[in-house]
């Protein structure tokens, strides 16, 4: 007690020096911190669109996500992965069979809701969501994109849905369809 009052300590570091690992997506690291980024979940059956979608993104001065662009050589996968998630403003998926068959993105998809992020779906293709993507995407709008443009209505709504998500204005995109109609 200093003249009455207590001294607070300042919290005690079991580490010394140990910091919380933080994902690295591109851009300016103080302007992720105020606004956050996207971080974009894919089957590597749609490297192309997810490389397409990334560009737009970047083009459109989205910060975003994405392995392995994102992962420092000699790192762990899971662990950038879990990071990045954690840490991220909102998720992207490109939606496809594929995409609903892979485990990879079936977790990343649940981590998602755990950490009550944003999911932005972009349905690459007509499809039935099987049981597993009913239950984590039930609430979700789906936008069904037949290309990958910046042109097209859907992307521009794609794109501005995760730019509204990244720059902090605005919740979950409302709506739901249940299934990807073209």
């Amino acid at each position: 007690m200093i003249a009455g009052r207590t001294v607070q300590r300042k919290p005690r570091r079991w580490r010394t020096g140990a910091r919380k690992p933080e994902a690295r997506p591109n851009g300016d690291a103080r302007a992720r911190k105020k606004a956050g980024y996207a971080f974009i979940s894919y089957s590597s059956e749609n490297r192309v669109q997810a490389d397409a979608v990334r560009d737009l993104l970047r083009e459109e001065q989205t910060a975003c996500w994405m392995a392995p662009y994102d992962i420092p050589a000699g790192s762990k996968y899971a662990y950038e992965i879990n990071n990045a998630l954690e840490n991220c403003a909102c998720l992207v998926l490109l939606l496809s069979e594929a995409a609903q068959n892979s485990p990879f993105v079936e977790r990343e998809v649940e981590l998602a809701m755990a950490y009550r992020k944003s999911i932005v779906a972009i349905a690459l293709e007509e499809m039935q969501l099987n049981s597993g993507f009913k239950f984590y995407l039930g609430e979700e709008q789906l936008v069904p994109v037949r290309k990958i443009d910046a042109r097209t209505p859907e992307m521009r709504k794609v794109l501005e849905g995760v730019r509204r998500l990244t720059a902090g204005g605005g919740d979950r995109l409302l709506g739901s369809t249940g299934e990807a109609g073209f």
